[in-house]
C-alpha cells in the first residue's frame, strides 16, 4: 500500500482537539480543550522501518499518553486492554462524525 493510500487529512484533522481517547490512568494530561491531542498510530505489527500503519488504525491521545504508548516514558506499563478501548472510542467518534461509515447501518 502507498503513503498516499494510507493516509487520511481527514482524520488527522479531526483528531486534533478531539478527547483522549487513551485515557492512562496517572498518565493522561488531557483537559478541556484537548489542546495536546492528536493521531497516534498503532503499533500492530503492520508497518516497517519509515512507514507508519494506516491512519485508520489510529486513536486520539494526548502528548502524555501518546510518548508512554510510544514508549517515550519507558516506565509506563501499556494494557492491550485499554489500547483496545480507547481504539473503540476513537472508532465510535468517527463514525458519529461521518469520517467512517459501515455499509448496512445508519449514521
Amino acid at each position: 500500500m502507498s503513503k498516499a493510500e494510507r493516509i487520511s487529512e481527514h482524520l488527522r484533522q479531526f483528531a486534533k482537539h478531539q478527547p483522549c481517547t487513551l485515557r492512562l490512568p496517572g498518565v493522561c494530561s488531557d483537559d478541556a480543550q484537548h489542546e495536546t491531542t492528536v493521531m497516534c498510530h498503532l503499533s500492530i505489527g503492520m508497518r516497517g522501518v519509515g512507514m507508519k500503519v494506516n491512519d485508520l488504525f489510529s486513536i486520539h491521545a494526548c502528548h502524555t499518553c501518546h510518548d508512554a504508548l510510544d514508549r517515550r516514558r519507558g516506565d509506563i506499563e501499556i494494557d492491550e486492554g485499554d489500547v483496545l478501548k480507547a481504539l473503540c472510542r476513537t472508532l465510535e467518534l468517527r463514525m458519529r462524525a461521518g469520517l467512517i461509515q459501515v455499509k448496512g447501518m445508519p449514521q
